[in-house]
């Protein structure tokens, strides 16, 4: 779907009313306004790094300190403090309340791999002391929907988007964070001009047509929205509503998952066992939601292994079933191995794939227990087990959870051409 600007898009920087719920009306008053001057001048000393404009820093100073409510302000994404100056000099100019600053300093994305020197926690830091600020900020160094999950039963009054800019990104700032804005709180989206960001803008003009929230206005790039006075399960169920019609899916939600059944593959190849736990290490091999890769077997594996590996592989038909050869380092979405193999074989697997093995002990707990240690040690997570088959996944640091509903919908649908057993 392509993004196609409203008739008045990039125009609304008049707003109605110059009353005292008026952006208008707080830049003025911030310009008018010497601790807002103040901290201008401190600003300019820090020399922080910033894009903002004299409107913009007036704005953020002037809804902190002049907008009603308590003065609770939060802030997704923050670099080196920018905006957040003004803001916190706002809710010190009110003199109660605090800006919440969420970010995870890293100059980015932390899974963009940010280097060590573009880390902005101590600059924002120091950049908050220079300008008197640092008493009024409750800084919250982390992902803004894990603050979000732990944030307390507080109503916000300001909540400024400043984040990831994708639309997924924005959207998960948005679903999180304005359903905890009060009624009649704010609500400012920056880069609400900047057609590099055509992710954003379209999330923009669809935010404009959800009941909670109304438009007021645009200043220079921040988007400006009133919460309304519709409950927040209204809000949530009107960004629902516009994402199914966008054709989008939210990796949050999960629903999708249940609308897919499993294909005729399933189980068509599976040996007939009444072995405990080879129903389920089937299932785990043939739904795992990772990357691509091999299905592998070790020969120390044995017998057992070589017809569950071989049956998944024929079943999914998305990749081959080979004996693996310990010397041989191999990329495998699912390994069956020997228990003194784990450790090793464990390091093949793609992030989030799929290793299983026997325990060859008396199936006591202690014995199980030795073995899902054994996993553990060995970097893998969500270790368990039926009888003697046990199993763990190699932590999937490199999977978003996009990747995650992307596997998930191929696991359910495999390629219809499904090779003939042999």
């Amino acid at each position: 779907m392509l993004w196609k600007p409203s008739p008045n898009y990039g125009r609304a920087t008049h707003f109605p009313g110059r009353g005292p719920e008026s952006p208008d009306e707080w830049i003025r008053r911030a310009e008018a306004d010497s601790r807002f001057r103040e901290v201008h001048a401190r600003f300019e000393e820090a020399g922080v790094l910033n894009w903002l404009t004299e409107r913009e820093k007036a704005l953020h100073f002037g809804i902190a300190a002049f907008s009603s409510g308590s003065g609770i302000v939060v802030e997704l994404g923050t670099f080196e403090g920018g905006a957040a100056m003004f803001l916190a000099a706002g809710v010190a100019r009110r003199g109660q309340g605090r800006l919440v600053s969420v970010d995870p300093h890293f100059g980015g994305p932390p899974w963009l791999g940010m280097a060590t020197h573009q880390r902005t926690f101590a600059k924002f830091l120091a950049h908050a002391d220079v300008c008197g600020v640092r008493e009024w900020i409750d800084v919250r160094v982390g992902d803004s929907s894990a603050v979000a999950a732990v944030w307390p039963a507080e109503p916000i009054d300001v909540v400024f988007i400043d984040g990831d800019h994708s639309y997924l990104g924005a959207l998960r700032d948005f679903e999180c964070w304005a359903p905890k804005v009060r009624p009649g709180g704010w609500i400012l989206i920056d880069d609400a001009d900047d057609t590099a960001l055509p992710e954003l803008l379209e999330l923009i003009e669809e935010v404009k047509t959800i009941s909670g929230v109304a438009y007021v206005g645009l200043v220079d790039g921040v988007a400006v929205f009133r919460r309304g006075e519709a409950p927040p399960q209204r809000l949530l169920a009107d960004v629902s509503a516009l994402t199914q019609r966008r054709g989008s899916i939210r990796p949050w939600d999960m629903s999708p998952i249940h609308e897919m059944t499993l294909p005729a593959s399933y189980q068509q190849s599976c040996p007939q066992s009444h072995e405990p736990g080879e129903a389920d290490a089937y299932q785990l091999a043939f739904l795992v939601k990772s990357q691509p890769g091999i299905y592998g077997y070790t020969p120390a594996a044995g017998g057992r292994a070589n017809r569950l590996i071989r049956a998944v592989a024929i079943d999914r038909g998305d990749g081959p079933a080979i004996q693996l050869n310990p010397c041989t380092p191999q990329t495998c979405k699912v390994i069956f191995c020997a228990l003194d193999e784990v450790a090793n074989m464990s390091s093949w697997l793609t992030p989030g794939g799929l290793l299983l093995t026997l325990d060859p002990g008396n199936l006591s707990h202690e014995s199980s227990t030795s073995v899902r240690r054994m996993m553990l040690d060995a970097g893998l997570e969500g270790c368990g087990w039926v009888g003697a088959f046990h199993w763990g996944v190699r932590r999937p640091f490199s999977l978003s959870a996009e990747a995650v509903i992307e596997y998930t919908k191929t696991a359910y649908c495999p390629p219809k051409e499904i090779p003939q057993r042999e």
